[in-house]
């Protein structure tokens, strides 16, 4: 019994081994790139989205003593700073 032959497949080439190479080279650099963009547009995304879920605010506590008897009077104030 004979067994089936397979096709062997070959890469296509240019004709220029220095082309080629270059085409290569150039293919896996915008990978790198695109990979490296994708990542840092995520983090900017996440960045964005914890800005606009928080408020940023800040507050100052003071303590005012008016003429009472009783109670001193504690004032806080909160600023929209962002």
């Amino acid at each position: 019994m004979e067994t089936p032959e397979f096709e062997h497949s070959h890469h296509h080439r240019t004709g220029r081994p220095w082309l080629d190479v270059l085409l290569g080279v150039s293919a896996v650099s915008i990978s790198f790139i695109s990979l490296f963009l994708a990542i840092a547009n995520g983090r900017a995304m996440e960045r964005l989205v914890q800005s606009n879920s928080w408020p940023r605010t800040t507050q100052q506590w003071t303590a005012a003593c008016k003429r009472s008897i009783f109670l001193p009077v504690t004032v806080q104030f909160s600023m929209n700073v962002g």
